[in-house]
């Protein structure tokens, strides 16, 4: 399996494409798509994942869901921010989801192609945040990264549900924690990064 990172020009968000057996899925939507397409090449696009509903995260999604003709799969919340511009944080744009929208509101694994998909509900920095589990490789959005959390100052965050999703987490069996910016990390990474936000949370919690 090749995951490949794609920078995008709005708050440099990332979109990672997963690619196998000439499949492919692509993780969030910030990226033109012109630029996603040259990591996709020929490989057929079975779905794409949103880990939440913030504008730099899924601006694009409409395009790609017309381009690739393909389901999205979104936490049931996502629909809610992504339309309101006040709580995507674009301040002008709202995103109208489609026919192409699947809307998920529990852990669940995801069949899509050949790529077995274990998706984990882990609100706290959004309402809407999913972090999704392909092979090895977690993509946990804005909840985690390189070295930190996401932000729960924001409309719609909750500091409680960061700590669960935090602890959540922790629990996950991963080799590789792709953020929605900036770097990855390793599981060995994440358990001390993760293990300092635990203990910080759990004192005001």
């Amino acid at each position: 399996m090749k995951v490949q990172q794609v920078i995008s020009d709005n708050l440099e968000s990332n979109v990672f494409v997963v690619t196998e057996k000439g499949e492919a899925l692509i993780i969030d939507a910030g990226a033109r798509l012109e630029e996603v397409e040259k990591a996709v090449m020929k490989n057929r696009v079975v779905g794409i994942l949103l880990t939440h509903g913030h504008y730099d995260h899924c601006f694009y999604v409409l395009e790609y869901a017309k381009k690739f003709n393909c389901p999205v799969i979104t936490e049931v919340h996502g629909i809610k921010t992504m339309g309101d511009p006040k709580l995507n944080y674009s301040e002008s744009i709202s995103i109208k989801a489609d026919s192409h929208f699947v809307k998920i509101s529990r852990d669940e694994d995801i069949n899509l192609g050949h790529f077995v998909i274990h998706a984990f509900m882990t609100p706290g920095h959004s309402p809407c945040g999913v972090s999704y589990l392909i092979g090895n490789d977690l993509f946990a959005g804005d909840t985690v990264f390189y070295r930190g959390i996401g932000r729960t100052d924001l409309a719609g965050s909750d500091e409680k549900k960061m700590l669960e999703s935090l602890k959540k987490i922790m629990g996950i069996k991963f080799k590789t924690l792709h953020s929605g910016h900036s770097l990855d990390s390793t599981w060995e990474e994440q358990q001390r990064n993760l293990g300092a936000y635990i203990r910080f949370l759990s004192r005001k919690n």
